[in-house]
């Protein structure tokens, strides 16, 4: 596709982006993963362009979810929605389990199908159990980045 590409690296240092290059990110089921929410967040902010967006969706245990939220906003991009869907991810999840074990039997030697049970969220696992019962929220974050510049020489 003309003008598609794909980069790798480091989500907490998108330095080979240049500050204000995106009107828009999206980050789904990843920054549960991140060693450094801040770092990325800040990172993300640096690389939207003013009134760029950026969209996030993911999941964390309740516990965490007010932590979660203020390393969102720490970096001072300005939330314009933020949603617990996890009744919709937990029908997702209803709905898909069946095609996901029959992809998972066909296509990942056995000795690995538990861990792409549990990676899946497939009924039976803890995740999906924690989803399920509610210690563990899947939310949406819309957030937007209300400066007026942002670059590498001006961090926020």
């Amino acid at each position: 596709m003309p003008g598609l590409s794909f980069e790798v690296g480091k989500a907490e240092d998108l330095g080979f982006f240049a500050a204000a290059s995106f009107d828009a990110i999206l980050n789904v089921e990843s920054s549960h993963c991140y060693g450094d929410l801040g770092a990325f967040v800040r990172e993300v902010r640096r690389v939207l362009r003013p009134e760029g967006h950026f969209l996030c969706a993911d999941f964390r245990s309740r516990d965490e979810l007010d932590a979660w939220r203020a390393g969102l906003l720490a970096a001072g991009l300005r939330l314009v929605v933020a949603r617990d869907i996890t009744p919709g991810a937990v029908a997702g999840l209803d709905a898909d389990d069946e095609r996901k074990r029959r992809l998972i039997k066909a296509q990942v030697e056995r000795p690995l199908r538990r861990a792409f049970h549990r990676f899946a969220a497939l009924r039976g696992t803890a995740l999906y159990d924690e989803i399920r019962c509610g210690t563990m929220v899947y939310c949406v974050f819309v957030l937007q980045n209300c400066a007026a510049t942002v670059n590498a020489d001006n961090p926020p």
